[in-house]
């Protein structure tokens, strides 16, 4: 039994470390930062306000995506901490939790996906 201890010491501390990088990944979500449209929508305007919150890694590999088109903003991906602490910033009009929507059955709307072409919908013809 002794001689096993050495090992199944090793197998804990790894167990151990790995928890505690699975924990760190699943307290963080994916946030949308809208930012004041007078600033720059750009992936240097969002990595410098993710370097003042992020903790514990390099603000790029928290950024999600750059909003460019529609509104001047970014998606990434944070902790509830680090989200409320981004919030503060001047220039940050809100950060919200990113949402999944889904439509449900798109029968029940009256249209049904085209066998020919995947994944584009169209009308129910009478």
């Amino acid at each position: 039994m002794a001689k096993y201890l050495p090992i199944l010491a090793i197998t804990f501390t790894f167990l151990g470390i790995l928890q505690c990088y699975a924990n760190d990944d699943d307290s963080r979500k994916v946030y949308i930062v809208l930012l004041d449209p007078s600033l720059e929508s750009t992936k240097d305007v969002a990595l410098e306000f993710l370097a003042k919150v992020v903790e514990g890694r390099r603000p790029a590999e928290s950024l999600v995506y750059v909003y460019e088109n529609v509104v001047t903003g970014f998606a990434a991906r944070l902790t509830v901490k680090e989200a409320e602490k981004l919030a503060r910033f001047q220039g940050v009009l809100s950060v919200n939790p990113s949402q999944n929507y889904q439509i449900g059955d798109p029968t029940a709307y009256g249209l049904e996906l085209s066998e020919k072409s995947a994944g584009e919908i169209s009308p129910i013809s009478s």
